[in-house]
């Protein structure tokens, strides 16, 4: 039986950033991935099924989502080969949602792209991983598709700096950067974090993570084949780990051995949390 938005979440801040990862696989090995080493991090040829995405986007519709949905995680996205069909029912389901896709770009065509929009995807975001010459190719494509430059944003992860390029983590502990001067920390970070105050990640079996740099694994909160949307996001797993985090206590789970801020956005959501959790009984 599904939860609508009843009295109790009306309570508390629903989810606000939806990430899943729609396949166990991915088609490149960057060094500033865990998948650069198979042995610790290897493919898997596994795909989300057809009925569990349909459960998932009929809650959201159900709770009347209206925030980010993201095809990406730990995977390929467009390895997919139905993903403008699972886009399409996430449209149909949240019509008010945003439908975001991160992808390598790799399996990029005008025809695809058109399809995906037409699907009800609202942007698309390129990550451009081997040098400016990209930037011509997927420019000339969008172009052709006649989309704008907010609509298939092309990212500069070549340039390896905060202005234009990107951020690294070391991914929850999982690889070493230090030959890019990301280090393993030393004890865990004493800093709040927010997100998993306002995001899930799911991955394609269903399980649900603590949040998208935990690529371990290991902390599972849920699992959205045998619980609702409702029943994770405000059951006792994230509730332990919010308590922790809102506390500045990174000792548990993947958090800490993790080196990420978290607090750069999500702080209405952290604070109307808190809120809730100390609201009287």
């Amino acid at each position: 039986m599904v939860h609508a938005l009843d009295q109790q979440a009306a309570e508390y801040p629903l989810v606000s950033l939806f990430e899943i990862s729609v396949t166990g696989l991915c088609n490149r090995k960057c060094p500033f991935c865990p998948r650069v080493d198979p042995k610790v991090y290897p493919n898997v040829n596994e795909y989300i099924s057809p009925r569990l995405h349909t459960k998932i986007m009929r809650e959201l519709g159900e709770l009347s989502y209206q925030g980010l949905i993201v095809y990406s995680g730990y995977s390929e996205p467009l390895l997919h080969k139905e993903l403008d069909r699972l886009a399409g029912e996430a449209r149909q389901c949240c019509p008010r949602a945003k439908i975001e896709i991160y992808t390598n770009g790799d399996f990029l065509n005008v025809d695809l792209i058109q399809r995906l929009f037409q699907a009800g995807v609202s942007s698309m975001h390129v990550s451009l991983y081997d040098g400016p010459h990209q930037i011509e190719h997927f420019s000339e494509m969008r172009v052709e598709a006649k989309l704008t430059d907010q609509q298939l944003v092309l990212r500069e992860r070549y340039l390896l700096d905060h202005d234009a390029g990107m951020h690294l983590s070391n991914r929850a502990g999982r690889i070493d950067f230090e030959q890019m001067n990301v280090k393993p920390l030393a004890e865990p970070l004493s800093r709040q974090c927010y997100l998993p105050f306002y995001m899930m990640m799911i991955d394609h079996t269903g399980e649900v993570f603590l949040c998208s740099h935990d690529w371990v694994k290991k902390f599972v909160v849920g699992d959205l084949g045998k619980q609702t949307i409702i029943e994770v996001w405000n059951g006792p797993r994230l509730r332990e780990a919010r308590k922790s985090l809102a506390a500045g206590d990174r000792r548990f789970g993947p958090c800490a051995k993790c080196d990420v801020d978290g607090t750069k956005i999500g702080g209405g959501h952290f604070g109307k949390w808190l809120r809730y959790y100390n609201r009287p009984l």
